[in-house]
Formats: structure tokens, sequence, C-alpha cells
């Protein structure tokens, strides 16, 4: 995380955390009013809602706003993690076109999936997926596990670490 990536996250943090401090302080502040007015008019608040309905619409309020506040933090993880992405994708680089639409795949199904279902999700032929998995083993990537009629390719450490 570069220095502009963690000013960024600073910024969102302290708004989130400004948001959800004047909204306990607000929530106190109504509730306190509300309770007196509820002590001394036995139960009513001068606009006639009894005291239930208007805790109810202030938990509402309080739904809505970690609604938003999860909402805001999403945006920046989805961020950071479109870049995370960017870049593990630069890292297949060195190998060649096939290789690294396997190597996508793999890492989109976390990192295990039956070579069946990788040779319908990639496109690509049997034999060709079958020699390209061999080409992916040999260099230490990946391992191929028997299993019934079909293979599971899992990726080796450290590659799983990294990728998932």
């Amino acid at each position: 995380m570069n220095s502009e990536d963690r000013k960024n996250f600073f910024k969102r943090l302290i708004r989130v955390v400004l948001i959800i401090v004047v909204f306990v302080i607000a929530v106190s502040l109504i509730y306190t009013y509300l309770h007196d007015l509820y002590v001394e008019l036995t139960g009513l608040c001068p606009c006639g809602l009894p005291m239930s309905w208007i805790l109810i619409v202030l938990t509402c309020l309080g739904v809505l706003v970690g609604m938003f506040t999860y909402y805001y933090l999403m945006g920046s993880f989805k961020e950071e993690k479109k870049d995370i992405t960017e870049g593990i994708e630069k890292t297949l680089d060195f190998l060649d076109k096939d290789s690294r639409k396997i190597m996508k795949e793999i890492i989109n199904q976390k990192g295990e999936i039956y070579q069946s279902k990788l040779v319908k999700k990639t496109g690509l032929d049997r034999v060709k997926t079958s020699r390209k998995l061999s080409e992916l083993e040999e260099k230490g990537i990946i391992t191929k596990e028997k299993s019934g009629v079909s293979n599971i390719v899992k990726l080796k450490e450290p590659y799983n670490s990294l990728y998932i």
C-alpha cells in the first residue's frame, strides 16, 4: 500500500468514524430529551407519538447509517481488490497466453478445480489443457491429483498464498 492509498484509506476511515460519532451523539441527545418528556408526560411526547415508535424510528435510522457505512467502506475495498487483482495478473506475464488463461481460471476457482471443468471454462481442448498443465506442474506451480476419471488441479505453495 503506497502513501497515497494510505492517505485515502485514513480519510475514508475518519469520515466513517465521524458519521458514527455524530449519529451516536444525536441518538443519545434525542433519547435523553424524550426520556425526560416520557417521565413528565406519562408516555407520550408532545407530538403525540408513543416512545416505542420513536425508538423504532431511531433504530431504523441506525440500521441505515450502518448500511451506508458498510457500502462506503466496501467501495474502497473493491478498488483495492481491483488494484491487487491487476497486480497479480501482471505476475503471470512470464507464462504464455494459454497457460495464463489456465492460471487465471484456477485462481478464480480459489486455487482448486477439476481438469474437466478447467477445459470447459477456458475453452481450450483437452489435449492442449493437459499439455499446459503438465508444463505448469514441471515448473512447480500446480499439482494434479487423480480423482476418478478426472484430475483435481491445485495451486502449490507459495502460489496458493500469493494468488488466493
